[in-house]
């Protein structure tokens, strides 16, 4: 529930944000969003939060709410839709899927990777075992051949 109105504020933010640069009916260049965004609210477009990695991901995000924005992927720009319409909170398995992208975007803390890193310390180790192993094997084979 907190995801979908993050979503939705930062949505209605950026709807004010394009008014307040072009106006409405007409078009924003996508590449124009997030700072147009920072300067109008004074804080970071939150790219990772928001499911975005890049443009096409901005314009999809864009695309989940039809009733305010049209997007043109050949420019690619943004357009307020005409009218003033309220703008409404994503379907709840469209958002669903944009806070599970959200999450798999966020850094990763350093004590999420313990485990990680144990198990590739694990085997590491596992694998100077078997190397000394054969070595120390091998070095009395050759003893062996000697006496």
């Amino acid at each position: 529930a907190n995801f979908v109105k993050f979503i939705t504020l930062v949505m209605q933010a950026v709807k004010r944000s394009i008014l307040a640069m072009v106006g409405e009916g007409r078009p924003m260049s996508l590449k124009e969003l997030p700072g147009a965004f920072e300067r109008q609210w004074g804080t970071v477009f939150e790219k990772s939060r928001l499911s975005l990695q890049d443009l096409g991901d901005l314009a999809s995000l864009l695309t989940l709410f039809p009733q305010c924005f049209i997007v043109d992927g050949a420019g690619p720009t943004v357009t307020v839709m005409p009218g003033g319409v309220k703008l409404t909170p994503p379907k709840e398995e469209a958002a669903r899927a944009l806070w599970q992208r959200s999450m798999s975007l966020q850094p990763k803390k350093l004590f999420d990777c313990v485990d990680l890193y144990q198990d590739n310390l694990e085997k590491s180790r596992a694998k100077i075992l078997v190397i000394t192993t054969e070595a120390a094997r091998k070095e009395l084979e050759d003893e062996a051949k000697v006496a």
